[in-house]
């Protein structure tokens, strides 16, 4: 499944839409998430099996994330898992980003 989500900052209100996850035909190759443009420093949507790993910081990184005990729910595709609070903001630079799904496609 594909989710269409949405990250928000609750200090800036800085807010960017996403896809997460590979669609039914797409998912041995594809999988869509969230990352950071190393060079531009904002968040893009690249396909996680298949990302240039010098350009982009994957929001799977620690650094992105702040702590997050393990029994709290995550988003997960795959080997892909984020958390839904608590992340690197691209706009304000503080771990206040969280995660939303919008809409689920199958």
């Amino acid at each position: 499944m594909e989710h269409e989500m949405i990250g928000t900052c609750n200090s800036c209100s800085y807010s960017k839409g996403f896809k997460f996850g590979g669609g039914r035909l797409k998912f041995q190759n594809v999988c869509l998430g969230p990352a950071i443009n190393l060079k531009t420093g904002k968040i893009e949507t690249v396909n996680y099996k298949m990302y240039d790993p010098i350009n982009y910081k994957l929001y799977t990184n620690e650094e992105l994330q702040s702590a997050h005990p393990e029994y709290l729910s995550k988003y997960k595709f795959g080997n892909f898992t984020i958390n839904p609070t608590g992340n690197f903001c691209p706009s304000c630079h503080k771990k206040t980003f969280d995660f939303s799904i919008k809409v689920t496609v199958e």
